[in-house]
């Protein structure tokens, strides 16, 4: 499952295209009065301008599965690392996989995941051309066992094998692509801050079938 565009939210267009064109590094293909649009590897990211509240959310971009520690020496020269019980890397053994979190200013979530289980290693230095694809997406729901059932049922979507779905969290799909779906009282791992449902659109492939999924604050 490969994430293709991801479409969220930003109440503060100046400060998203400055963070994501000039600390990240990534090329914005379009923009209009509206939205502009950001190369993320295979993926796009996609901003579309609001004027109500401050929408934020959680999504991560896998990178070279050799490469974490230079993505550590990499976005700390250009923002703070969010420290995962005192430590810059994130070590998800049952996943098979480490990460690394930071913020950009207007409050999402970021994280670069290293995925051991891909064969995507890299002999080029950590650049904006490491990120190499959209990971996750994370979507937040009231009832996160009904919608895995809506989404194995109306897309086959299925639950993702290294992780078992819980009340209030579950990843669905494999190591290249995931749903995050969240419950509404859980905070976004490693910080304290609270999952708040914002509207939310994914584009995907899946076994060659190109999905969109929208997700609104009432899921």
């Amino acid at each position: 499952m490969l994430i293709k565009q991801l479409d969220i939210l930003t109440s503060q267009p100046g400060e998203t295209y400055r963070f994501y064109s000039d600390i990240l590094g990534l090329e914005m293909v379009s923009e209009d009065d509206h939205s502009m649009n950001f190369k993320a590897g295979k993926s796009i990211l996609r901003f579309s301008f609001s004027s109500v509240g401050n929408p934020y959310y959680h999504f991560a971009f896998n990178i070279p599965n050799n490469q974490i520690q230079q993505a550590v020496e990499w976005i700390s020269k250009r923002t703070d690392i969010i420290p995962v019980e005192g430590q810059s890397i994130a070590d998800f053994r049952n996943w098979n996989a480490e990460a690394l979190y930071f913020m950009d200013p207007t409050g999402n979530i970021l994280e670069f995941i290293a995925r051991k289980d891909l064969n995507n290693h890299s002999g080029s230095p950590f650049s904006p051309y490491s990120i190499l694809n959209i990971s996750e997406a994370a979507v937040v729901t009231h009832d996160v066992r009904t919608l895995v059932s809506k989404m194995e049922k109306a897309y086959d979507i299925l639950p993702f094998s290294k992780q078992p779905v819980k009340d209030d969290f579950a990843a669905l799909g494999d190591d290249n692509g995931l749903l995050i779906l969240s419950g509404n009282d859980r905070h976004w791992y490693p910080t304290h801050i609270p999952a708040l449902p914002f509207p939310v659109q994914v584009s995907l492939m899946k076994d060659n079938e190109l999905l969109t999924l929208d997700f609104n604050m009432h899921i």
